[in-house]
């Protein structure tokens, strides 16, 4: 049996979904980054263009973004490179966020891509997004 992703967000214990609504609202911090939660993953784009996509396995989220794995080749991030993977082929580096550090390194590498991209960081709003996965959830059901 296949669990959507509001399943899996629901099935995660409360120190995780806090790693993942720090992450959320850092990525919606940035002007013009819309969200969209599908079955799979909550993706992060600006108009058409896909930035970044977090999707949950087990008690890890996995953050992919639109930055070239190789050039992390020398870097101390654990970095996987998923680009052989036709539905990740728009973002093709991976990072796994288990712990505080983790939310970290997704956060600057959020900034390196969407600054890089030219996108200007508004204010981090505190907006308790849980509320809105909830209401996205039962407005699908």
């Amino acid at each position: 049996i296949r669990r959507t992703f509001m399943e899996k967000f629901e099935a995660l214990d409360d120190d995780m979904k806090q790693k993942y609504l720090e992450i959320r609202r850092e990525l919606l911090s940035y002007e013009g980054v819309r969200s969209r939660i599908s079955k799979h993953c909550d993706s992060y784009r600006v108009k058409k263009n896909i930035f970044v996509k977090i999707n949950i396995q087990g008690k890890t989220l996995k953050v992919f973004f639109a930055l070239d794995p190789h050039s992390f080749d020398d870097s101390t991030l654990p970095i996987i490179d998923v680009s052989s993977k036709g539905s990740y082929a728009e973002v093709p580096t991976l990072l796994k966020v288990k712990s505080k550090l983790s939310v970290k390194r997704a956060k600057s590498l959020i900034d390196q891509v969407l600054q890089g991209k030219g996108l200007v960081q508004g204010e981090v709003v505190e907006h308790e997004h849980a509320v809105d996965l909830k209401k996205a959830s039962k407005a699908k059901a």
